[in-house]
């Protein structure tokens, strides 16, 4: 039955149709840069991940992750049919790099191991964004207060009772 039923609609044609015109559409956008934050957070998330489905022991089992996941767990599957794969998995490269030099992860043969001193360098980099975000409540509020101000001083100035 349901020989005939794909030869009859042809499904398959349909999926393979589909694919190509999603693949398409993909393609013609420029997938954004991921920020190293946004980097670190993934690879945690996918370590706990790991974690919860009991694939790490003691025995640092599953601790790693492959540089063409990680490019997975960023952009999605269809980043490997993407014409700027390669850019964007040197870009990657580099990224993974740079964290290596600061101690967040370690690299080793294609494979990501993220260390300690990754989850010091979020909350470091939440609390430096709480404090910007607080930092601009207040400007605002000032902004808000000197506009107060210098109404009321206008009408004080200029409006005789």
């Amino acid at each position: 039955m349901s020989f005939i039923l794909q030869e009859f609609f042809k499904l398959p044609l349909v999926e393979i149709f589909a694919d190509r015109t999603f693949q398409g559409l993909f393609n013609f956008r420029t997938p954004t840069r991921q920020s190293r934050i946004k980097i670190l957070k993934k690879l945690i998330s996918q370590r706990e991940q790991n974690a919860a489905e009991r694939r790490i022991l003691l025995g640092r089992d599953d601790l790693t992750i492959h540089m063409f996941d990680i490019m997975g767990l960023l952009y999605g599957s269809r980043i490997r049919r993407h014409p700027r794969y390669f850019s964007m998995l040197d870009h990657l490269h580099l990224q993974i790099e740079a964290m290596v030099e600061n101690g967040e992860v370690s690299y080793n043969d294609q494979y990501v191991h993220v260390t300690g001193q990754a989850l010091l360098a979020i909350a470091q980099y939440e609390e430096d964004n709480r404090r910007h975000r607080s930092e601009v409540f207040r400007n605002w509020v000032m902004l808000a207060l000197t506009l107060v101000i210098a109404v009321a001083a206008w009408v004080a100035i200029y409006i005789k009772p």
